[in-house]
């Protein structure tokens, strides 16, 4: 069974494309907060709810990054209900932890000292209104840049050096996010009105999809393209359903692990079934468990063998497929590598349970047996010369290995 929030991912994500009706209602309501912030011509309507709200409040009410609960007693509920669905959508996609670009200084209930200093009054007046006007490409300026910037008392200097240790010092990473998040561009940045609930409610999937969590687990930079590529492996990667079965259910998380069947039953034991030293979560159980690091070594050796080219130990290319480093390799050898260990993420799960870990052997036959599957495919269709440039490398490593 698949969960309805996979299957509503895009196809080039590794989903089914299922639509979802409220995101797009979500991102329907979004297009009055885009008509709010619009620099250009804006209709009547626009004028009668931006005089209703709070004026002193207004550019708080929209990117203050607090709760819902904070929002003042809005008389219009048409107001109201699309400044509910902007917070719900940016809780809904956790992007409540940073501070936006976006977010304005003065009087802002997350930033303490400028919530009643005068002094950031003052940079108010100036022109500095919200967060991204301290930034420049990403990085923070500095005091003598924002002076050339903008006309500033030097005595406010004191400000500077607190809203940038607010902002810098917060946390791991720090509480500001140098850049504002596609959602924010899209909604406040474009400003286009054209195709604007599908591609909203599009951007707020690809806020949830797993290429974050594999970014934080696996410690590694993964783009969005390389995602996508790592997704597309499940049309073409091989013609055996059951490994296309078995690459889904890694990038989707699927697999019934010790820590997952522990958050189902808390009586079953969270520990790695082979080592029992470590939680048995889905990235330890295909790597880092030790009980395993000898039959991946090993098809390290041999693989490096058949494609000529040495392969970084790296969890991005062995559970992930992804080889993108590895792009001056020929074309069929990069097909067989992500084949080989493909099999190789397959042979594992056939000891799921078991304390001991599969063998060399045991990879090798079945991936013998994958490229019998495939030689019939390309003579039924004529096309013998895609399977020798993928499969005589290794035919003939074989060979010379018996």
């Amino acid at each position: 069974r698949i969960s309805l929030a996979k299957s509503k991912l895009p196809y080039d994500l590794g989903g089914l494309g299922v639509p979802d009706f409220k995101l797009y209602f979500w991102a329907s309501q979004l297009r009055a907060v885009l008509q709010w912030t619009s620099s250009g011509e804006t209709q009547d309507w626009v004028f009668m709810e931006l005089s209703e709200l709070p004026c002193n409040l207004w550019d708080l009410i929209l990117f203050p990054v607090t709760s819902v609960k904070l929002l003042p007693d809005i008389v219009n509920n048409f107001t109201s209900l699309s400044l509910a669905i902007w917070y719900k959508v940016h809780e809904f996609t956790k992007s409540l932890v940073k501070v936006s670009p976006y977010t304005p200084i003065w009087r802002n209930v997350r930033l303490a000292p400028c919530l009643l200093d005068l002094g950031f009054g003052q940079w108010h007046s100036q022109g500095i209104r919200n967060v991204g006007y301290l930034l420049d490409k990403g990085n923070f300026m500095s005091w003598i840049q924002i002076l050339q910037k903008f006309a500033l008392p030097r005595t406010l200097f004191f400000r500077y050096l607190q809203i940038r240790h607010i902002l810098l010092s917060t946390g791991k990473q720090g509480l500001i996010s140098m850049f504002p998040s596609p959602l924010e561009l899209r909604v406040v940045g474009i400003g286009q009105m054209e195709k604007f609930v599908t591609q909203t409610s599009q951007l707020i999937i690809l806020d949830l999809n797993e290429c974050k969590t594999f970014k934080l687990r696996l410690l590694s930079e993964i783009t969005l393209d390389t995602w996508k590529d790592i997704c597309f492996l499940l049309k073409n990667v091989t013609l055996a359903s059951k490994y296309k079965l078995n690459h889904f259910k890694t990038i989707h998380r699927l697999c019934y692990t010790p820590t997952r069947l522990h958050h189902m039953d808390p009586a079953s034991s969270p520990m790695c079934w082979r080592c029992k030293d470590s939680n048995g979560t889905l990235f330890h159980i295909f790597w880092e468990c030790l009980r395993i690091w000898h039959f991946w070594s090993e098809v390290s050796v041999f693989v490096q063998k058949v494609v000529g080219w040495p392969l970084p130990e790296s969890p991005v290319l062995f559970l992930l497929l992804d080889v993108s480093d590895l792009d001056t390799l020929p074309k069929g050898r990069l097909k067989f590598l992500q084949t080989a260990l493909l099999v190789a993420k397959n042979v594992l799960t056939h000891h799921w349970h078991d304390e001991s870990s599969p063998t060399w052997l045991e990879w090798l036959n079945e991936l013998i047996a994958c490229m019998n599957l495939e030689k019939i495919h390309y003579m039924v269709n004529l096309n013998s010369q895609t399977f020798v440039q993928t499969w005589q490398a290794f035919q003939d490593v074989l060979v010379s290995e018996t």
